[in-house]
Order: C-alpha cells, then sequence, then structure tokens
C-alpha cells in the first residue's frame, strides 16, 4: 500500500535553507524507501512551505526512478496562479467553498492531514495555525518527524 505525507510548519525559518534542505532529503528518502511513501502534499504559504515545496520537487527530478507525486494541495481557488513551481499535482479541496477566508489554510491543513500517515513538522513555536495542525496531526495518529525541537508547553504569542 502507498502513502502519504504532508508538510506544515510556520510562516519564517529558523533554520538555513541548506540545513533545511539537507534533513528534508534525508528524511524523504527513508519515508520513500522504508515506508513506500510515494505522495507529499506541498503548499506555498509562508516560508517554509515555499522552501520545502522546492526541495521536494528537487528532490523528484533527482530520483525519477521513485515515481513521486509532489501535490500541491490549493488554501484558495486563486492559489495556482500565484505559484512559479511545476508540480506533479494540483488539488483544491471542495469543501474549502464553505470555509470562511481565514480558516482556509487551518482546514487544508487538516485535509492534507487526513490524507497522511507522515507529517514533515516545522514547528517552533506553541501557537499559530501550524501548532494546531500540529496537534491535530497527533490527534489522528499521524506520525510526526519533527525537523526542529516541537515546544514543551505552549507559549505565548509575540507582541507585534
Amino acid at each position: 500500500m502507498r502513502k502519504s505525507c504532508a508538510f506544515i510548519g510556520h510562516h519564517e525559518l529558523l533554520l538555513s535553507k541548506n540545513e533545511l534542505s539537507n534533513r528534508i532529503r534525508q528524511i524523504m528518502t527513508e519515508l520513500v524507501e522504508k515506508h513506500k511513501v510515494n505522495t507529499f502534499y506541498v503548499g506555498n504559504k509562508g516560508l517554509f512551505e515555499i522552501v520545502s515545496s522546492q526541495i521536494a520537487m528537487q528532490f523528484k527530478h533527482d530520483f525519477p526512478q521513485y515515481h513521486l507525486n509532489i501535490c500541491y494541495v490549493l488554501s484558495y481557488e486563486n492559489d495556482l496562479h500565484n505559484t512559479q513551481i511545476a508540480f506533479s499535482s494540483f488539488l483544491y479541496p471542495i469543501e474549502l467553498n464553505k470555509i470562511p477566508f481565514r480558516f482556509k489554510i487551518i482546514k487544508r491543513n487538516e485535509w492534507v492531514i487526513s490524507r497522511s500517515q507522515f507529517i514533515i513538522g516545522y514547528i517552533p513555536y506553541s501557537f499559530g495555525g501550524a501548532y494546531r495542525s500540529l496537534q491535530y496531526a497527533l490527534q489522528k495518529k499521524c506520525q510526526v518527524i519533527h525537523l526542529i525541537q516541537p515546544p514543551s508547553e505552549p507559549t505565548s504569542c509575540p507582541a507585534l
């Protein structure tokens, strides 16, 4: 049985792009070879999703023998016009049409989590939509692979 993995993370990066790339490529290799993952769900909301999408597409290009599907799951219908990466496939969950604009990213994350066995998580803070998505993934019994030490307990949101 083929499996899938989603990328979930906060919008900013605390790791260098090079370090992030090395970690993601190592994790993707293990997921593909050991766990038979062939679909990776990606997005483009925030720097982490943009960078991880680019890394996933480069990984697919470097290893064509894996026949990977890098699926861009849109949060908004017009997102397709805002991407410059050529993904394997695109999806817009029709359920998002009923969701108010400000909740679409969270609901999109829940949609990909509910279809994934693995999550590559970049969650340095214990607040925000990415943190709530991580909690949802844990409730759904997804195996979460952390790229950065996860927060141990909720913290307050930084001042603006």
